[in-house]
C-alpha cells in the first residue's frame, strides 16, 4: 500500500467517524437558540428568548468544534450525560461592536436580538457563551440547560414561506457545501425583477472572481424574493425613512455609508425557509454602502452601477466564507496570518 492510499484511507475513516458522532447526538435539523444581548461599554449581561426547532443543518456533519479561533464569541454546547464538548461556534455580534461607540462610553444601554444555529442535539444540552478578556482568552458569560425532548422548551411550529426562494446555484447536500443566502431589502413588489437580476450578478461577480471561481462546486446558492412596502432604505442623517421588510438603515453608529439591521428574528424567520451558512443582503439604494458582521450577515448596496468587488471583499472578511471552501487556499494562509496579529474579530466591516 503506498502513502497515498493510506492517507487517503485515514481520510475516509475520519469522515466516516464524523458522520457516526453525528448521527449519534444530533437530528439533522436545526435549533435555532434566540436570546437578548443588554449591556453598556464594560457591561453585559444575556437572556434567554427562544429556541426553534428549524430545516435541515446546514453545516458540517464532521467538523463539529470550531477551531479557528475568530469571533469576539463562542458559543459551546455540551452534552449533559456526558459532560462532552459536542459543538461549539465562533462569531461576533453588532453588540460588540455598539460597545465601543461614544454612546456606550456615556453610559446609555442596548439591547439586541441575537441568534446561534446549531445542529438540533437528540439529548439534553449545557448551551454556553463565552467572550474573550484582554488576554484574547474565551470567557464564559451565560449558561443555560436546554432540553430538546421537553414539549415547552423549544418551538416546533412549521411557519408557511412568506417569499419564494429560488436555487441560483446547487452543488449538492446542504451538509457537505457552504450554503449561502441573498436575500433583498427596499424591494417593493414592482423591483422583483431588478431584484433578480442584482442577485444573478452578484453571484456571477463572485463565482468570477478567485478563490470563489476555483471553489465553485463546493457552494450552494439561494435568493430569496423578500417584498418591501416601498423601494429605497432609510437613510436617518438625511431624514429619509423607509419601511423595508428586513430593516436595514444607512448611518449605522453614525457612519453615513455603514449598512446594518437590527431586525434579527425578522431576518432569521425569512433565512430560515432554506438551509443556509451565510446571509448577504443586498439593499436596493443607491448611496454607496454595506457593511457586515463576522458569522451574521453582510449587506451590499445595489442600484449604482450593481454589486461590485467591494461586495466580494466584504463577505470574505466579515461572514468569513473561507471557513469551509477558502481554507485551503494561499490567500486564506495569508488571512489567518493577518488575523492573528491584528484583532478584527470585535469589529464588523465597513464599506
Amino acid at each position: 500500500m503506498n502513502r497515498f492510499t493510506a492517507i487517503g484511507i485515514l481520510l475516509l475513516l475520519t469522515s466516516t467517524t464524523g458522520a457516526q458522532t453525528f448521527d449519534r447526538l444530533f437530528h439533522n435539523r436545526t435549533l435555532r437558540v434566540d436570546f437578548y444581548h443588554t449591556g453598556t461599554k464594560g457591561q453585559e449581561s444575556i437572556a434567554l428568548d427562544q429556541c426553534y426547532e428549524e430545516g435541515e443543518w446546514a453545516g458540517s456533519r464532521h467538523n463539529l468544534i470550531d477551531n479557528l479561533n475568530r469571533g469576539e464569541y463562542q458559543a459551546r454546547v455540551y452534552d449533559v450525560a456526558t459532560a462532552t464538548l459536542i459543538f461549539s461556534y465562533g462569531y461576533s455580534t453588532i453588540f460588540n461592536e455598539w460597545q465601543t461607540t461614544g454612546a456606550a462610553a456615556q453610559g446609555q444601554w442596548r439591547t439586541f436580538h441575537e441568534s446561534v444555529l446549531l445542529p438540533l442535539p437528540k439529548g439534553k444540552i449545557q448551551f454556553t457563551i463565552s467572550r474573550r478578556d484582554k488576554q484574547m482568552n474565551f470567557r464564559e458569560i451565560f449558561s443555560s440547560v436546554i432540553d430538546p425532548n421537553a414539549p415547552t422548551q423549544i418551538n416546533r411550529s412549521r411557519r408557511t414561506p412568506q417569499f419564494k426562494a429560488t436555487p441560483l446555484l446547487q452543488n449538492g447536500p446542504a451538509s457537505t457545501k457552504v450554503d449561502l443566502v441573498i436575500l433583498g431589502d427596499g424591494y417593493s413588489a414592482a423591483d422583483l425583477e431588478k431584484f433578480r437580476k442584482d442577485a444573478r450578478h452578484f453571484n456571477d461577480l463572485m463565482f468570477a472572481t478567485s478563490p470563489f471561481k476555483e471553489r465553485r462546486q463546493d457552494f450552494n446558492v439561494w435568493m430569496i424574493e423578500v417584498i418591501s412596502e416601498e423601494s429605497g432604505i432609510s437613510k436617518p442623517d438625511a431624514n429619509v425613512w423607509k419601511s423595508g421588510a428586513l430593516g436595514t438603515a444607512y448611518n449605522t453608529f453614525g457612519s453615513a455609508r455603514y449598512v446594518l439591521t437590527e431586525a434579527n428574528k425578522t431576518l432569521r424567520d425569512l433565512a430560515g425557509q432554506v438551509p443556509y451558512d451565510f446571509v448577504n443582503i443586498l439593499v436596493n439604494d443607491n448611496r454607496y454602502g454595506g457593511g457586515g458582521i463576522y458569522r451574521l450577515y453582510t449587506t451590499t448596496f445595489a442600484t449604482s452601477d450593481q454589486p461590485g468587488r467591494s461586495a466580494i471583499t466584504s463577505m470574505c472578511m466579515s461572514s468569513a466564507i473561507p471557513s469551509r471552501a477558502w481554507a485551503t487556499s494561499t490567500t486564506a494562509r495569508r488571512f489567518r496570518t493577518r488575523s492573528s496579529i491584528r484583532r478584527k474579530s470585535s469589529r464588523g466591516s465597513r464599506m
